[in-house]
């Protein structure tokens, strides 16, 4: 997205400019330090006030790895986000947010074989391993 396009997506979501976008493989976490690192590049001392993660895929199947040979889904649409979110949190405006979305495929109405409940009472976690930092 560059130029006239770029000016309006930002005004749309209601951001100031500089607004940056760039394209990156967030199926490499290699892919995603580079691209982290041109963008602090870019941004020198300003600081971010929204950073918007989506991603969303799904491989064929569970044996397609990542460069890193993590399983291609979740080195997608899990650690890079994660890694993105660590990478820029220094760079965050105080009261600055990140936002991720996500896909429904944890929905149990759209993948059938995915967990049947999303509630952590009736999940059979033990509540206290899920609130360890």
């Amino acid at each position: 997205m560059t130029g006239d396009c770029h000016v309006r997506f930002c005004e749309r979501l209601g951001l100031k400019c500089p607004c940056l976008l760039d394209r990156l493989d967030l199926s490499s976490l290699k892919s995603v330090r580079s691209f982290a690192d041109r963008i602090k590049q870019r941004l020198r001392n300003i600081k971010i006030d929204v950073l918007v993660l989506n991603a969303g895929i799904r491989a064929a199947n569970n044996q397609v790895s990542s460069q890193e040979g993590f399983e291609l889904t979740f080195a997608t649409n899990h650690l890079s986000h994660y890694l993105l979110a660590r990478l820029f949190e220094p760079n965050l405006t105080e009261g600055g947010r990140i936002i991720i979305t996500t896909s429904d495929a944890h929905d149990p109405a759209v993948i059938p074989f995915g967990p049947k409940t999303l509630n952590i009472e009736s999940s059979g976690i033990q509540p206290s391993i899920v609130q360890k930092k």
